[in-house]
Order: structure tokens, then sequence, then C-alpha cells
């Protein structure tokens, strides 16, 4: 189950390749999510993570950022199932583990390479840099994965 899963990329590669039996993504975001259904994401759902009930599921997956209220997920994930955080950042990761209290099991580094889902690269590095200062498209991440 993907939280927050934007326009589901992470899910289809899942579900295309067949590594796992099901999928469910939830997002917030009317437009992301429009374009879920609109490519035939029906797995994808409209709503609130923070306010609704979450699927029971073995594996979630996060990138919410700094900002978002981790606690208000402490007693919606299934017990014992795994976080895979893939935020990179030490300071959300620290704030996953004080918040949810969660143990690391896991952490590494993935390559990306996002130039393909950006239909208009200058907009978006304009926009990217009036919001954050910088941010590279392309590069290494760092994942965390924890158990609940």
């Amino acid at each position: 189950c993907d939280l927050g899963c934007g326009k589901a990329d992470i899910l289809e590669y899942l579900r295309i390749n067949k590594l796992c039996s099901d999928v469910v993504g939830i997002e917030l975001d009317e437009q992301k999510y429009g374009e879920c259904i609109g490519a035939g994401r029906n797995y994808v759902k409209y709503g609130d993570i923070t306010k609704e009930k979450i699927p029971d599921a073995d594996v979630y997956i996060i990138w919410l950022g700094l900002n978002f209220p981790y606690d208000q997920l402490k007693d919606k994930l299934k017990k014992n199932s795994i976080l895979i955080n893939l935020d990179g950042l030490e300071k959300t990761n620290l704030k996953i583990q004080q918040d949810l209290n969660v143990k690391i099991l896991e952490q590494g580094k993935y390559n990306y390479d996002e130039t393909r889902f950006i239909p208009s690269m200058d907009i978006y590095l304009k926009q990217i840099k009036r919001i954050y200062g910088t941010w590279k498209v392309t590069g290494e991440r760092h994942y965390y994965i924890y158990k609940v």
C-alpha cells in the first residue's frame, strides 16, 4: 500500500512485474488521483490518510516529507508490517522513528532518474527551485525500512 502514491508509478511497476499479489494506493491530490484513474490505475483511492482508515497491508510505502504528521499514522498501520520510506532525508527518518516508535531494519541507497516523468523540465526546475532552492532529478537517494 503506497500512502501518498502520487501518480502510482511505483505501484504500477510492482503490479506489472508481479512483485506483489495486490497493490493499493491512496492519494490526496485531486489532479494526481485523476491522472491515475485516467491511466486505468483503478487500484488508487482518493483520500486523506490522516483522517481515513488505511488498508491492512504487509508492506507500506511512503514518501511524505519532513512536515508530515507521522504520529497520526501510529495506530493506523497494520502491526508487524514493513514500512519503506523513500524520502531519503535523515531528518525525516529520525522523525518517523520517533513519531511511530519504529526501528530501522535496513537502510541503503538507490539510483533514480525522474526526467521521463517530467513533461517540461524548464518549468519543473523553476517551480522546484522556487520551493526547495535546489533539487536534483537524477542521482542517488537513501531509503529506510522499518518494522511497524
